[in-house]
């Protein structure tokens, strides 16, 4: 009877020894460490996360990487060939290189590329050197590369001195007329272009500006009575019929009023050109 209890545990003892220590082994993690990037940007973005296997296939349950990019998944298995997968709307889903999962793998990076399909691009105006008039109204969206008409000065912006001579681009810096189709390559902006007014071609001031401003008919000062004037002692003479003198004075003194005034247009008009 001893022997056959001795027997016994010998073989149980054997038995035991066979068996792996399957507990310790179901305990173990293995980590995956890394960052998620911007490519356009070069920014930390806080895209979606998962471990892929060498299958192709996911393994476990998507994770948000933290605001400034950061990630750390759990694997309960040792893996060759994973891979890190990383999306987010707006950008092209991103796969790291192969690596091994054999302990805490660290220094994994991925940079999401822009989906071109779903990027827009705004095309607006500005009133940059304007003195008067508005922007025209117009401000849209337009996908990579297509063509957009230019709209024309009509909201009348105005500068002193000189004419619109249609907007040049912050993309190209070309200058394009109403009509003009423009190339939408990114976010672009039209400035007016202005050019000195032509010889002989009346510059616009702004009304402020103007010399006569303000001025009414009863503010020019009234011309002095002359012998020939009506109203004076003698009207008729041997001239009688003839331009009086005084008629002659008024004269003289609105065109020396037209003359002084014109003076003093151009005078503001340098002045604005200088």
């Amino acid at each position: 009877m001893a022997r056959q209890i001795i027997a016994f545990i010998a073989f149980s003892l054997i038995l035991c020894s066979a068996i792996p220590p399957t507990a310790n082994a179901s305990s173990q993690q293995y980590t995956v460490h890394g960052r998620i990037f911007a490519d356009d940007t070069q920014q930390p973005v806080a895209a979606i996360a998962q471990l892929v296997g060498p299958d192709g296939k996911n393994i476990g349950h998507p994770i948000a990487a933290a605001p400034d990019g950061h990630i750390s998944i759990a694997s309960a298995n040792p893996m060759s060939q994973a891979m890190l997968k990383a999306s987010m709307p707006g950008y092209k889903t991103a796969y790291s290189m192969p690596f091994d999962i054999i302990g805490h793998t660290a220094g994994i990076y991925l940079f999401l590329k822009r989906d071109a399909a779903s990027l827009e691009y705004s095309l607006s105006y500005d009133a940059s050197g304007s003195d008067e008039g508005n922007v025209p109204s117009q401000q849209k969206l337009f996908p990579p590369t297509s063509l957009a008409t230019v709209l024309g000065n009509t909201g009348s912006l105005s500068k002193a001195g000189h004419e619109f001579a249609g907007w040049r681009s912050s993309e190209d810096m070309r200058v394009y007329k109403a009509g003009d189709q423009i190339a939408i390559l990114s976010d672009t902006v039209l400035s007016p272009v202005w050019k000195p007014a032509r010889a002989g071609q009346a510059a616009k001031l702004p009304a402020s500006e103007l010399p006569t401003a303000g001025l009414t008919i009863s503010d020019l000062p009234e011309p002095s009575k002359q012998s020939g004037d009506p109203g004076s002692e003698s009207s008729e003479g041997p001239d009688a019929g003839n331009p009086q003198t005084g008629d002659t004075g008024k004269l003289a003194t609105y065109a020396g009023i037209a003359v002084a005034s014109g003076a003093v247009g151009i005078a503001a008009y340098k002045r604005k050109r200088e």
